[in-house]
């Protein structure tokens, strides 16, 4: 590779050179030792070698495009490919039709953004940031929208990228149009296109973050409030589809989601939406990972019991078909106490092995210590706060741990 360093750039034997270098080293996971000073000269000839042939396409802006994205692996002696000039080449050339130099041009961005809150910060003072935004509207295939979000989600690592994404760019009126096509353009195909699924996975990530920047306030902002049923309706689509090992990681996302727009007005639509029926679907397959097939740890149920938590605390609906669907009733009659709480039995009463309840209550002696407490306040929501029903429903010797936090016992 010394050819790289040492050589003229416009010779064929350095071409030959880059060639290799990038067929050698194209897999992530491979690994090469340079010192300083050649990394750097090597570097300072492809960056040289990129402008030339930026405009118009060459086959040579590819191959130092795949070489630049190499290079970024690493921080060392590469500050000219980490340049704001180099960011904006990068986005120069994602923007062209050719869809193959656009993607790697992409690939160079992430790297080139990634674990750099200061560098984004200069970015987001300039007209790049908003170039890079614009190009998550352009007519391209979904590979390319896949590495622009991955891209934007990387700048998040700075908090004003995230404000102004939400604030001036109106991500939202981005995002959900485009998760819209995906789910919804031939949508028997979606539970095994994996490319669609990815990028909708990816979606529900910048979502998920942007959406993290009013979780607390008590007033939404006027233009996130008119995407309501919009943002739920596509949420309750999305839980769907059918329960599926390709669709798992996708779901879990969206539930995810559901534990930062919990808003009554945002449970009422989703509710609207059917979303609660699809959530407790949800929930019994991801139960079934956890309890038969034993392929998922404990950890993914978590999220949903929240989110099912959210829905029972926000919308009078949603807590009778959840009530109703692990309890088999929906009785609003609050159960008078017969006996002192620690006369009730220390079991519940006879369950079907694998049923919501069934499973509930097992959870609620599990060693994983956040699903057990995250259960147990769900089904003391549930019970309506009702110490006693609480008790009758799980069996004392499961709500012990509860009823003693909460002073009961």
């Amino acid at each position: 590779m010394e050819i790289l360093w040492s050589g003229d750039v416009n010779s064929d034997e350095w071409t030959a050179a880059l060639n290799a270098f990038c067929d050698t080293y194209e897999d992530p996971t491979a690994s090469f030792v340079w010192k300083d000073d050649q990394k750097r000269e090597s570097c300072n000839k492809i960056w040289t070698k990129l402008q030339t042939c930026k405009d118009p396409l060459t086959p040579d802006t590819l191959t130092c495009l795949r070489a630049v994205k190499i290079l970024l692996r690493g921080r060392d002696a590469v500050d000219c490919i980490l340049s704001l000039d180099a960011f904006a080449v990068y986005v120069h050339l994602a923007e062209t039709t050719d869809s193959t130099v656009a993607n790697e041009a992409l690939k160079c961005a992430i790297n080139s953004v990634y674990a750099r809150p200061d560098f984004i910060e200069l970015l987001l003072s300039s007209q790049l940031y908003d170039r890079l935004f614009k190009l998550a509207q352009m007519a391209q295939l979904v590979d390319f929208h896949l590495l622009v979000w991955r891209c934007l989600l990387a700048t998040f690592e700075n908090a004003r990228a995230i404000v102004y994404i939400q604030e001036t760019l109106r991500g939202l009126e981005c995002i959900l149009p485009t998760i819209s096509y995906c789910i919804r353009f031939e949508p028997q195909r979606f539970p095994t296109d994996t490319k669609r699924i990815a990028l909708v996975t990816e979606l529900l990530k910048a979502l998920y973050v942007l959406a993290s920047t009013w979780q607390t306030t008590t007033e939404l902002p006027s233009h996130i409030t008119k995407l309501t049923d919009d943002a739920m309706a596509l949420l309750s689509s999305i839980l769907a589809f059918p329960n599926r090992p390709t669709l798992f990681n996708l779901k879990s996302n969206a539930v995810n989601l559901l534990l930062m727009v919990h808003h009554p007005a945002w449970m009422e639509r989703f509710e609207a939406h059917d979303g609660v029926e699809h959530l407790i679907a949800f929930v019994e397959y991801a139960i079934m990972k956890i309890r038969v097939e034993k392929s998922k740890s404990t950890q993914v149920l978590t999220p949903a019991v929240i989110a099912m938590h959210h829905v029972v605390k926000a919308n009078r609906d949603g807590f009778r078909k959840v009530k109703l669907a692990i309890f088999h009733d929906d009785d609003d009659e609050v159960i008078a106490p017969k006996d002192p709480l620690n006369k009730l039995p220390m079991n519940p009463p006879p369950l079907t092995k694998g049923s919501l309840h069934e499973s509930f209550c097992s959870f609620m002696t599990s060693t994983d210590t956040e699903l057990k407490r995250c259960v147990s306040e769900f089904l003391y929501t549930l019970c309506r706060s009702n110490a006693t029903e609480f008790t009758m429903r799980t069996g004392m010797g499961n709500a012990v741990a509860l009823l003693r936090l909460k002073g009961f016992v």
